[in-house]
């Protein structure tokens, strides 16, 4: 309870959430001169923030063959809420694995980085659902189909690409490239360029 406000228009925002828990949205309310607190014009009783869950997501690239992480793969996080609104992605919640880097000149709300040889961790991100996207793969590699993963309530839905958090190991989302291959056609021929058999 905050005591003796005079009216006017006010905002409460949040800095920091509890861990474990979104960063709500800021509330603007209004207490008018008959001593009545509207939100978005109507009268409330309360003022009630509410914060979402979060969760950590490790964001894994490796070889599709030996399973081992693959560095310089160009990749982009971007998600969206139950109301298809772009989740803003917090560039100092990610935490950059060896050799990784962070696209600074990057200015959607996802993130942008470069993959190193450890995997690298995303922090505090909120339900939503979330892809992946291979912008390019590392030379000798073909780039990968994207990975759609969704949280709710905290945790990231189980899929084929998932592996479950445990204890206080963050779930893992893991992409995998496959080396690019081709087919290369043989032939044997004498000098005059007819085919030799045997």
């Amino acid at each position: 309870t905050i005591k003796n406000l005079k009216p006017g228009t006010y905002t409460l925002t949040e800095i920091t959430a509890p861990k474990g828990y979104a960063q709500a949205e800021t509330i603007t309310f209004e207490l008018t001169a008959d001593m009545k607190v509207l939100v978005d014009g109507k009268e409330v009783d309360k003022i009630q923030m509410v914060d979402g869950y979060a969760t950590d997501v490790a964001l894994s690239k490796v070889d599709a063959e030996g399973g081992e992480e693959l560095p310089g793969a160009e990749l982009t996080l971007t998600g969206v809420d139950k109301n298809n609104n772009e989740i803003v992605i917090d560039k100092n919640d990610v935490v950059l694995g060896d050799g990784a880097k962070l696209d600074d000149s990057y200015t959607g709300n996802g993130v942008k980085y470069t993959s190193g040889t450890t995997s690298t961790l995303v922090k505090n991100l909120p339900d939503g659902t979330y892809t992946l996207h291979e912008n390019a793969a590392p030379a000798g590699y073909d780039v990968a189909t994207d990975i759609t993963f969704v949280i709710e309530n905290g945790k990231v839905v189980s899929s084929e690409f998932v592996t479950e958090a445990t204890g206080n190991n963050p779930a893992v989302v893991t992409m995998k490239d496959d080396l690019l291959k081709k087919d290369v056609v043989f032939s044997k021929t004498d000098v005059a360029g007819d085919e030799l058999p045997g």
